[in-house]
C-alpha cells in the first residue's frame, strides 16, 4: 500500500500513509521499537531523531501514566544522561505548577534531545520504578527475551540488558529482532551493565571509614567486590567454616560485620560445586542443577541484597522477584535459566501451596534476618514444608543458612527458658549449629564499633496541656453518649473503658467495641440498629480523637491539630445531616474546638519537652559528626513519621545545618498514602538519596530497622519506640560509621522497657554460648524432637482449617452495611480475583454505591487497576471498598471490616477484619459466567430489595 501511494503521490504522502498504517496495528506499542531499529539501519540520523520524538508524542496516553513524582524514575533517566539535573528541575516546577501531565510532556519533550538511546534508558527506568504494563505496552518483547536461553546474557544478572541500538550498533538487517536486542555485541555496550559494574553495594564494615589504613581497606575491598575476589576476613572465614562444609547453620554475629558478605562466599562456593562436581559444599544425590534462593523480608532489603549479588558475583545469573513485581507469579518460568534468585519469602511460599515449583529444586536457601522464623511468620510456613519433607525421609532437601545479629529470647525470664527459645528457632530452621565469631574476636573488635547508647528520660507534664485536656474531654462526652442507652440490655460482653485515652489498649477498646455492638445489632429491630449505628459513629470518632492523642504525644499540637482537621474532612464527606448524633458530633469539633485548637498550634509557649529533646540532640549531633553524617529517627506510627517531618522541615533551628538535612519520610509499601505509606519506588528513590548525600535524615519506622546498609549513618535516635531485645539489636545496627551514637527518647515506661531488652540480650548471649556446649550429635536429636512435635501440632491445625473450610456455605448469608445495617449484597454474590482480592459481581450493587476520586487511581496489581474509591450511596456515605478495573470491566472490591454477616437464619453476625475469617465459601471469578454486560437488560433479575430502616 505504502508503495503505490509511493507511486502516485509524494514521498511525504507515503510516510504519513506508513504511519496511520502504524498507529492502527493490534499489536500495542512494539511497532514503534521495530520501526526506529529500521529507520536506524538507513543511517538517517535526523529521521531518527525527529520521528522518535513525535511517534513517542503520540502514543496518546503515555503522559499520563509517567510517574514524574517518582525520585527513583528522575534519577535513573539521569544517570545514565537522558536527562540533566537543569531538565529535572524543569520537570519538577511544570509539575507543581501545572501538575504531572503537564510535567510528562516537559519530560517527553526533552528524552530524545541528549541521548540517541534514550528509548532502551527510559525503558529501563519505566521497569526500575515499578511500570512494568507500561513497558510492556512500549516494547512486549521487553521481558519475553530473557526467557530465551539462547540469547541469554553469559555474565549480566540483571533482568534484561538494556541495549544500545544506536547507529553505530553492528546490527545486521537480515537479523532477528529478538536476537538482535541481545547480541553479544550489544549487552557489552549496555549502560545498565556500565551501572552494574559501578555499584558497590557489597556492605562495608563499620569501622573502616575511621583511619588512613582501614579506609585503604576499604577501598581495596571494593575494587575487589567489583572484580568478584573479596578475600574474607579471619573472622569471616570462622563464620562461614560450617555452612561451607555443607551444614546447616544459624550465623548469628554483630551488625555491620560482613554477613552478607559471608552469605555470598557460601553461594559462591556452593555454586562453584555444581560447575566442578566436588564434594566441598555436600552436594546433593545426583549432579541436578543447583539453585539458591535468598530471602529477605523487605522489598528495599531485596534490591539491596539483589546489587550485591550483582556486583559480587557477575558469573552466575541472578533474579530478583519481590513485591507487586509482575513477575512474582512466574518463578517457574524463570527456574532454568538463573542461578540465584532474590525473593521476598511470600513469593516463594505462594509458589510451594500452588506447586509450581517444590523445596527439592532449590539446593541452598538463605534466610536473611532469620530470627523472623517463629510462629507463623512466612519463613516459619516455608520451613515447616522442609520439616514435613524432612520427617517423610525425602531426600535433596536444600542446606539451610541463616543470618541473624540478635535471636532473641522471647518472653524468657531466665536463662533456661532463654535456651529452649533459641533452640526452637534452630529447630524451625533445622539448624543443629551457630556460628558466631570466638576465635577472631580481636580482628573482630577491630572492624566493627559499638556505638554508644545515650538515654533520655523525658516525661510529658500534665498541667499545661490545654491541647490533650479538651481532646479528653470530648471524648469523655462520646463515651458518655454512647452509653446513655442500657447498652447491656443488649449485650453482656461490652468491654471497660480504659482510663489512658492516648493508649494502645484504648485502641483496642475501640476496636473490640465495634465488633461486639455490629454482631449484636438486629437489623429487623429498629431499636437496636439505632443503638449499633449510634455506637459506630461514636467509635468513628474516638477513633480520629485517640490518634491525635497518639501523634500529639511525640509532636507538636498543630501536627495533632492538622491530622484532626484532614480526618474531620473526611467524615464529613459521609456523615449524614439528618441524623442528629452524627451532626452534633461534628458541629461539637467544628463550632466549638476547632478555633481552640488553632489558637493552642499558633501558640508557642506550648511546647513538647521531648520534642525538644530530640531536637537538642540533633543538631548537636549533626553539627559534631560532620557533614557527611546520616541519621535516622525511628517512631513507631506512620503518621508519627509525617508529624516529625513536616516539624522537621518547618523549624527554623534545622535550617541552620549545612548542609541541611534534606529529611525524607521512610514507611512501609504497603498502606495507602493517604495513610502514609510510601510506594516501592520511592523507598528505592530515598534509600538511594540516603547513600549519596543528598538526604541525610530518615524519619523511619521499623521497616527501616533490619538490614539497611548505610556506611555513612551514624546517628540513630529511637524516639518513644522501643518493642523488644532484637529490635534494640537491629536499630543500633543502623549506625555503621566509627564513632557513631545511639539515642533513646522517652517516657519512664520506655526507659525501664529498653533496661529490660539489655537484660534479655545478655542473656540471650549466655544461652547461645550454653547451645554451643552441647554435642552436635545430642543437640541434632533435641531439634528433630522438636520438630516432630511442632509438625504433628501443624498438622491438627492444618486439618481444623480444613474442615472449617469445608463447613463454610454457599450462597444465602446476607451482607450488611456495619454503619446503616441496609442489605449490601449477599455472600453468593462475591468473588475472588486469584484467591486474594474480593469483589462483587451483582449488578444490584451499582445502584447501591457512588464513586469518589482515589488518590492512587491507575496504581495495577494481578491484572487490576485502581479507578476510585466507593461509598455507599445516600445518607450513610459509608467506604466499602474501592471500584477496581479487571479484564475490562469495573468491579466493586469491597473491604469486609466494613460490613457485618448475617446468617441464614438471621441468629448470628460476625464482623470480620479478615476475609479468612468469614463463615462461608467464596468462589473464583468466572470471566465468561460472572461477567454480565453492563447494558444486558435488568428486568428479569429476581433480587431482594434492600432493607430499609427507620430513622429517628
Amino acid at each position: 500500500d505504502v508503495n503505490k501511494v509511493m507511486a502516485t503521490d509524494s514521498n511525504k504522502d507515503a510516510s504519513l500513509h506508513l504511519i496511520e498504517a502504524m498507529l492502527k496495528t493490534t499489536s500495542h506499542g512494539g511497532w514503534f521499537f521495530e520501526f526506529i531499529i529500521a529507520l536506524r539501519e538507513t543511517e538517517r540520523s535526523l529521521a531518527n531523531t525527529i520521528l522518535t520524538r513525535n511517534l513517542q508524542l503520540w502514543l496518546g496516553t503515555l503522559k499520563e501514566k509517567i510517574q514524574v513524582d517518582s525520585s527513583l524514575f528522575m534519577a535513573s533517566l539521569r544517570s545514565d544522561g537522558v536527562i540533566s539535573m537543569e531538565d529535572e528541575e524543569n520537570i519538577r516546577a511544570g509539575r507543581e505548577r501545572y501538575g504531572p501531565s503537564h510535567a510528562a510532556w516537559v519530560l517527553l519533550e526533552r528524552l530524545h534531545k541528549k541521548k540517541e538511546t534514550w528509548f532502551m534508558c527510559f525503558l529501563k527506568a519505566l521497569d526500575e520504578n515499578g511500570d512494568k504494563s507500561l513497558v510492556r505496552d512500549l516494547y512486549p518483547d521487553y521481558y519475553k527475551q530473557q526467557l530465551e536461553n539462547d540469547y541469554a546474557p553469559p555474565k549480566i544478572a540483571s533482568k534484561l540488558a538494556i541495549v544500545d541500538v544506536s547507529e553505530k550498533s553492528p546490527i545486521a538487517t537480515n537479523t532477528p529482532i529478538a536476537k538482535r536486542l541481545n547480541s553479544k555485541e550489544n549487552l557489552d555496550n549496555s549502560p545498565h551493565d556500565t551501572q552494574s559494574r559501578r555499584q558497590d553495594n557489597i556492605p562495608s564494615t563499620s569501622g573502616e571509614e575511621g583511619d588512613k589504613d582501614e579506609k585503604h581497606e576499604n577501598e581495596r575491598s571494593e575494587k575487589e567486590i567489583e572484580d568478584g575476589k573479596q578475600e574474607l576476613r579471619e573472622y569471616q572465614r570462622e563464620l562461614a567454616g560450617d555452612a561451607l562444609r555443607g551444614n546447616n547453620v544459624v550465623v548469628c554475629a554483630p551488625t555491620g560485620c560482613g554477613k552478607t558478605r559471608v552469605s555470598m562466599h557460601v553461594v559462591k562456593n556452593h555454586l562453584k560445586d555444581t560447575e566442578t562436581g566436588t564434594s566441598a559444599c555436600a552436594a546433593p544425590s545426583g549432579r541436578r542443577a543447583r539453585k539458591v534462593v535468598f530471602m529477605t523480608k523487605t522489598v528495599p532489603l531485596a534490591q539491596q541484597q539483589y546489587d550485591n549479588f550483582i556486583s559480587y558475583l557477575p558469573d552466575y545469573q541472578t533474579y530478583k522477584i519481590c513485591g507487586d513485581d509482575d513477575e512474582r507469579e512466574m518463578l517457574n518460568d524463570y527456574m532454568h535459566q538463573y542461578d540465584i534468585f532474590v525473593l521476598t519469602p511470600q513469593i516463594l511460599e505462594n509458589h510451594l501451596e500452588k506447586e509450581s515449583v517444590k523445596i527439592s529444586d532449590f539446593s541452598l536457601f538463605v534466610f536473611d534476618e532469620c530470627h523472623h522464623a517463629t510462629k507463623e511468620d512466612v519463613y516459619n510456613k516455608i520451613m515447616y514444608r522442609y520439616r514435613k519433607l524432612k520427617l517423610q525421609k525425602a531426600k535433596d532437601l536444600p542446606q539451610i543458612l541463616g543470618l541473624t545479629a540478635s535471636l532473641g529470647v522471647g518472653r524468657s525470664k531466665n536463662d533456661k527458658e532463654a535456651q529452649e527459645h533459641i533452640k526452637g528457632v534452630l529447630a524451625n530452621l533445622d539448624c543443629a549449629a551457630i556460628a558466631t565469631v570466638e576465635k577472631n574476636l580481636d580482628e573482630l573488635k577491630r572492624f566493627v564499633s559499638c556505638p554508644e547508647q545515650e538515654i533520655f528520660p523525658v516525661n510529658l507534664p500534665k498541667e499545661n496541656d490545654p491541647f490533650a485536656k479538651d481532646i479528653n474531654t470530648i471524648m469523655r462526652g462520646i463515651e458518655a453518649k454512647m452509653f446513655k442507652e442500657p447498652l447491656a440490655w443488649y449485650v453482656d460482653d461490652i468491654p471497660k473503658i480504659p482510663t489512658d485515652r492516648a493508649s494502645q489498649t484504648y485502641e483496642q477498646w475501640i476496636v473490640n467495641l465495634k465488633k461486639v455492638m455490629a454482631e449484636n445489632t438486629d437489623e429487623n429491630d429498629e431499636k437496636s440498629v439505632q443503638i449499633g449505628r449510634l455506637v459506630e459513629i461514636c467509635t468513628t470518632y474516638l477513633r480520629e480523637y485517640y490518634r491525635a492523642l497518639d501523634i500529639h504525644k511525640t509532636a507538636r499540637i498543630k501536627d495533632a491539630h492538622k491530622y484532626l482537621i484532614k480526618a474531620m474532612r473526611e467524615i464529613k464527606t459521609t456523615i449524614d445531616k439528618n441524623d442528629n448524633d452524627e451532626y452534633d458530633l461534628l458541629k461539637q469539633y467544628t463550632e466549638e474546638y476547632l478555633p481552640k485548637f488553632t489558637e493552642y498550634s499558633k501558640d508557642s509557649s506550648f511546647t513538647n519537652p521531648k520534642l525538644e529533646q530530640v531536637k537538642s540532640i540533633l543538631l548537636g549531633a549533626f553539627q559534631e559528626k560532620g557533614d557527611s553524617s546520616r541519621g535516622i529517627l525511628f517512631v513507631k506510627t506512620r503518621a508519627s513519621t509525617i508529624a516529625l517531618y513536616d516539624w522537621i522541615t518547618e523549624d527554623e533551628d534545622f535550617g541552620t545545618l549545612d548542609p541541611p538535612l534534606n529529611p525524607r519520610r521512610f514507611t512501609g509499601a504497603g498502606a495507602r498514602e493517604e495513610e502514609g505509606g510510601l510506594t516501592q519506588a520511592d523507598q528505592d528513590g530515598y534509600i538511594e538519596e540516603f547513600r549519596n548525600g543528598t538526604c541525610r535524615l530518615l524519619v523511619a519506622t521499623s521497616v527501616a530497622e533490619e538490614g539497611l546498609d548505610i556506611p555513612e549513618c551514624n546517628i540513630v535516635i529511637r524516639y518513644d519506640y522501643v518493642t523488644n531485645e532484637i529490635a534494640m539489636v537491629q536499630a543500633k545496627g543502623r549506625n555503621r560509621a566509627k564513632g557513631g551514637t545511639t539515642f533513646l527518647v522517652g517516657d519512664t515506661k520506655h526507659t525501664k522497657k529498653e533496661s529490660l531488652n539489655l537484660v534479655r540480650e545478655a542473656m540471650m548471649g549466655r544461652a547461645i554460648k550454653e547451645i554451643k556446649n552441647i554435642k552436635r550429635e545430642r543437640l541434632k536429636r533435641e531439634i528433630g524432637e522438636l520438630q516432630t512435635k511442632d509438625v504433628k501440632m501443624r498438622d491438627l491445625e492444618q486439618l481444623r482449617i480444613r474442615r472449617t473450610k469445608r463447613q463454610k456455605k454457599q450462597g444465602d448469608y446476607k451482607v450488611i452495611c456495619a454503619k446503616c445495617k441496609e442489605l449490601a449484597f449477599y455472600s453468593s454474590d462475591i468473588r475472588t480475583i486469584n484467591e486474594k482480592s474480593y469483589v462483587v459481581v451483582s449488578k444490584d450493587i451499582r445502584q447501591k454505591i457512588e464513586e469518589r476520586p482515589h488518590k492512587r487511581q491507575g496504581q495495577a496489581w494481578d491484572g487490576i487497576q485502581k479507578k476510585a474509591k466507593i461509598h455507599h450511596k445516600g445518607r450513610c456515605g459509608f467506604d466499602w471498598g474501592i471500584m477496581a478495573t479487571y479484564m475490562g470491566s469495573d468491579l466493586p472490591m469491597i473491604k469486609i471490616e466494613q460490613f457485618v454477616v448475617v446468617s441464614p437464619s438471621g441468629e448470628e453476625r460476625k464482623r470480620s477484619r479478615k476475609w479468612i475469617d468469614v463463615p462461608f465459601q467464596v468462589l473464583e471469578l468466572d470471566i465468561e459466567k460472572d461477567f454480565i454486560p453492563e447494558n444486558e437488560n435488568d428486568d428479569e433479575v429476581d433480587e431482594e430489595p434492600p432493607i430499609k430502616v427507620e430513622e429517628d
